[in-house]
């Protein structure tokens, strides 16, 4: 059960407790990295048996409905000629809740911690005092709903001239395919919080309750404590472990304290409830527009084969408009829901080309070479400047050679591979772009709750101001004041008609190494190599900009309500600890400009968190090659081994504790060891009832060299692991299959 309620903060005693309980390192109030440690200790939590995220769901809901229609008009060993034309649609919708190790609004991966309050903010016993729970701040919700229509039509036309008795039948075979697709996506989805849904004298009238801000259809902001700090107790107070999972809740009535010591505290039934959070663009329609064509051709008996490939793609998109909530704070008005913004389309368009050669000079020997370039056709965004941003291409090229040995026993490819993702929005840069709007916008529903957000203290002391003269600002009003404490034009205050992100350049390359054994036909092998490199480039060369002049207008702005010890009021705003929490400089310090130099300190390198090396070999073996006792010889064995490469998973920091860690050291990265992993199978093949049915029986043993663990996949600067993926014990699969 969540429980809603203040609490005091934790003192010295506290800290020095929790830290005896949960075994993390010593807190440092300045430092830029938070030592959190992953739980792994059996003994405090025991991850095989019990599911710290019980209380997330996904639900999926779809209805999938396709035609197809293939016609031929000429068939001759000479010429094919045919057509296809399908249509394709998908309806459906999702909800979603990822509270804990999901994305869930602010808090994404959750925190085992003790309940260190003795008592309750009002004095009264804490019936929880000393049972550990799980903290989330305002977690998110979603639904979406989606529309997919998709109409495709394919001409292709064949000519075979190996089977002529003259010299044509040296042009080979040529096959041309061209074709032409129309997709209609219409994609809807709101956010939501629960919070306190009804209503209360101290919330006001007309206020957001899950919004963030004004953004949210013209309500003002309501009062914060309208979403909870939700706390799932997971056990009992001996142990100081979990015993259970964490449990749902009902939405309904629960009771609230609050209140201080100075006006007394009050006990209050509230109800709990989903809000929507009513703001930016709810949903977008695109339309996209492909044709293309491809040539295939088959020339000097085969020896030679070309393919060659074009595709012109054009993207028309528009957003939603900026959904409205109705004036209970809670509702969506339907109308906002469903309706498209004015104005032209977004257009993107480009094309996509690719050509590859085939070339057999010996029978048992070939060479190869492809190259590509791509147009990715994506969603209407700007960078940090409010500046559209181009769609992301590819750029990919690839050559190698295979044998063909031993009358087709033994085979062997080998390829060498660059790919180059170009303007991609998915990379460090679009992560950190997003990170350093929660230093300013209230309109980044990831800083919704960050103490520090600037416009939503501008918005505060500027009404407050105002308050104090007797002077009530209009909306107008008040972004025309927050706008001159920002140093920022008044659209950057206000809902974007699109996402906000930052792109780079990712290139990849590689070796691949595949090699196929067949000793008899009752025995095969296989076994697959590779080396791979990720490399960065072009890191965000915008957001150093924006970073740089950014900080030049915080540095220098002041919060007026603040109280220095000799009680003249006025502390700068960028170094301010609110609530004992992160101050702007420590978030910007420690989350963006950290990782950010990191980055750009590998620019143009291999990235050490790519396992450059991994390996995979299997084999099968039908025991009828080898008896034929009645019942073995319908018995194939086999298995295989899977290997990979340790991989950096975190960094050591510049500094050494109990040194300040203020940034990551690139030279010096913390890896994960290398793994390999065995898996087995065995079958059984029979026929019954007179060999009208064929019976196919086998078990599988995934990962048979494992009994459960738990591999770290991220760490500290100092060497401590901070979280885990579940490796999970070995499988058993039996599966049966019958051929009639």
């Amino acid at each position: 059960w969540p429980v809603w309620f203040a609490t005091r903060s934790m003192d010295a005693t506290d800290i020095r407790r929790l830290v005896n309980v949960v075994g993390a390192p010593q807190f440092s109030t300045q430092a830029l990295f938070t030592n959190s440690v992953g739980l792994s200790n059996k003994a405090l939590y025991d991850w095989s048996s019990i599911n710290l995220a019980a209380m997330n769901y996904v639900r999926d809901e779809s209805a999938i409905s396709s035609v197809l229609l293939d016609q031929t008009f000429i068939d001759t060993p000479r010429q094919l000629l045919g057509l296809q034309l399908g249509y394709f649609r998908e309806a459906g919708n999702r909800r979603a809740r990822n509270i804990v190790g999901g994305a869930s609004g602010v808090a994404s991966v959750s925190i085992f911690q003790i309940d260190v309050n003795e008592k309750n903010i009002d004095g009264s016993p804490n019936a929880f005092f000393g049972r550990p729970f799980l903290g989330e701040i305002a977690p998110t919700l979603s639904s979406s709903e989606i529309e997919n229509d998709t109409y495709r039509a394919q001409l292709v036309y064949k000519m075979d001239l190996r089977q002529e008795r003259t010299g044509l039948r040296w042009l080979g075979m040529h096959q041309v395919t061209g074709y032409a697709e129309y997709k209609n996506y219409v994609f809807h989805g709101l956010s939501k919080r629960e919070v306190i849904v009804d209503n209360h004298t101290w919330l006001g009238q007309n206020v957001t309750r899950g919004g963030i801000g004004s953004a949210a259809g013209g309500l003002a902001t309501g009062p914060r404590v309208a979403g909870g700090y939700f706390r799932y107790y997971v056990g009992d107070k001996n142990g100081t472990n979990v015993d259970y999972a964490p449990g749902d809740f009902s939405y309904g009535n629960y009771t609230m304290n609050y209140g201080n010591a100075s006006t007394g505290f009050v006990r209050e039934t509230v109800a709990l409830g989903q809000a929507d959070l009513g703001s930016g663009a709810n949903g977008s329609l695109t339309v996209l527009k492909s044709q293309g064509a491809i040539l295939q051709s088959y020339l000097l008996k085969d020896r030679v084969v070309t393919t060659f490939g074009v595709r012109s793609d054009q993207r028309y998109s528009r957003l939603g408009t900026p959904t409205r909530l109705l004036p209970d704070g809670v509702t969506t008005d339907p109308a906002t829901y469903t309706q498209w913004r004015g104005g032209n389309w977004s257009l993107g368009k480009g094309p996509t080309r690719t050509a590859g050669i085939v070339i057999k000079p010996l029978r048992w020997f070939s060479v190869f070479a492809n190259k590509s370039d791509s147009f990715q056709p994506a969603a209407v965004a700007q960078d940090l400047y409010l500046q559209a941003l181009p769609d992301p291409a590819g750029r990919g090229e690839d050559y190698g050679i295979a044998l063909n040995l031993f009358e087709g026993k033994f085979n062997v490819r080998v390829n060498r591979y660059k790919t180059s993702e170009l303007k991609r929005r998915n990379g460090e840069s679009g992560t950190l772009a997003q990170r350093i709007q929660r230093i300013d916008f209230t309109y980044n529903s990831q800083g919704a709750n960050d103490t520090f957000l600037l416009q939503r203290r501008a918005t505060e002391w500027v009404t407050q101001a105002a308050a104090g003269r007797g002077v009530t600002l209009t909306e107008e009003q008040i972004e025309t004041e927050v706008s001159g404490i920002m140093k920022l034009p008044v659209p950057y205050l206000r809902p974007l008609d699109s996402g906000v992100t930052a792109t780079d350049d990712n290139i990849g390359k590689g070796t691949e190494i595949e090699i196929n054994y067949n000793p008899t036909t009752f025995w095969t092998m296989k076994l697959n190599v590779t080396e791979q490199k990720s490399i960065g480039a072009s890191i965000a060369p915008d957001l150093t900009t924006w970073i740089k002049e950014r900080t030049a207008v915080w540095e220098t702005i002041i919060d007026p309500t603040l109280v220095n010890p000799d009680g003249s009021l006025g502390r700068p705003w960028y170094t301010e600890r609110y609530n004992n929490g992160n101050s702007a400089k420590q978030f910007v310090d420690g989350l963006v400009v950290a990782p950010l130099r990191l980055y750009q300190a590998f620019e143009g390198k291999s990235k050490p968190q790519i396992r450059k090396y991994r390996a995979n070999y299997s084999t099968n073996l039908r025991l009828s090659g080898i008896t034929d006792q009645p019942i073995l010889k319908r018995v194939n064995v086999g298995g295989a081994v899977r290997w990979e490469d340790k991989g950096a998973i975190g960094f050591r920091g510049v500094q050494e504790l109990p040194a300040i860690v203020t940034a990551l050291d690139g030279s010096r990265p913390i890896r994960d060891k290398s793994h390999y992993y065995l898996d087995a199978f065995v079958g059984y093949r029979t026929p019954f009832l007179s060999k009208k049915v064929t019976a196919s029986f086998q078990l599988n043993v995934r990962n048979a060299n494992e009994s459960g663990r738990l591999q770290p996949i991220s760490a500290n600067p100092d060497g401590t692991f901070t979280a885990f993926r579940i490796v999970e014990p070995r499988l058993f699969i039996l599966t049966a299959s019958f051929d009639l």
